[in-house]
């Protein structure tokens, strides 16, 4: 089916949901972009279906055309939104999806992003056996001294760039020497019979280098979640140090919380 063959949707429930969005505080710009992301992942707007003009949104909602214009930006720069001269702006059919990833399983990438029904893979950037910069050593338990096998890859699903990481394993475990492009490393750890049995994870948020956008596909300076991940196996021994930068446009985490 054509990209640009709109669906049926009520026009004045998305004026509806984002006059919503914008009684919250913030510049109105930004608080637009997120009321149209909401509308997106909630499926007011669905795919195929054509936004209403600029003009008909600046009258509608109160808002300069200036505005509307700059709420669109980050929607059309990661691909949630395709404006095409003449036609308008639309969301499209391929567009990128947000991932909702658990805290509460110890899963590779791979498995979550199979999970959702999606494909994953990998470009690997650089793979070797190297000596451990100080927090590296300090993870994975060795001396400064010790070599161990590192990892840098950006992560796709269904060839969207979902996330730019650096991996750690003693060369007991995982030898880089043996590692192909595409190979899934948890799985790698099943095979040798060194599943992690729990992990300790944080999580924040950074800005982007110049480096780090680039192999992102975003900005330098916009926001990232920087997660780092230390897993154990039964013994309590350290068995892996990963450092992850997630687009906070295309991944969530989500944990569930009870009372006491």
């Amino acid at each position: 089916m054509d990209d640009l063959a709109a669906q049926e949707h009520d026009p004045a429930q998305l004026i509806d949901h984002l006059k919503l969005a914008l009684t919250r505080p913030g510049a109105r710009y930004g608080v637009l972009t997120e009321g149209l992301r909401d509308a997106i992942e909630r499926g007011v707007l669905g795919p195929g279906d054509f936004l209403p003009a600029e003009r008909e949104l600046s009258e509608k909602l109160g808002l300069s055309r200036v505005t509307i214009r700059s709420a669109f930006k980050p929607l059309l720069s990661d691909g949630q939104l395709v404006q095409k001269r003449g036609l308008g702006t639309y969301v499209p059919r391929n567009r990128p999806r947000s991932i909702e990833k658990s805290l509460a399983f110890l899963n590779g990438f791979s498995e979550d992003i199979r999970n959702r029904g999606m494909e994953p893979s990998s470009k690997l950037v650089f793979k070797g056996v190297v000596l451990p910069q100080p927090d590296v050593a300090m993870a994975l338990g060795v001396s400064f001294d010790t070599l161990v096998s590192c990892f840098r890859r950006i992560r796709y699903a269904d060839n969207a760039i979902m996330a730019y990481e650096l991996a750690y394993f003693p060369t007991s475990i995982i030898n880089a020497d043996n590692v192909s492009e595409g190979d899934s490393l948890y799985e790698l750890l099943q095979a040798g019979g060194f599943r992690p049995v729990k992990a300790q994870q944080s999580l924040r948020a950074v800005n982007c280098t110049s480096e780090l956008a680039g192999y992102l596909g975003v900005k330098e300076g916009d926001a990232v979640l920087d997660i780092e991940r230390r897993s154990f196996d039964q013994e309590g021994a350290a068995m892996e140090f990963t450092r992850s930068y997630y687009r906070g446009d295309r991944y969530v985490f989500a944990t569930e919380m009870r009372a006491e």
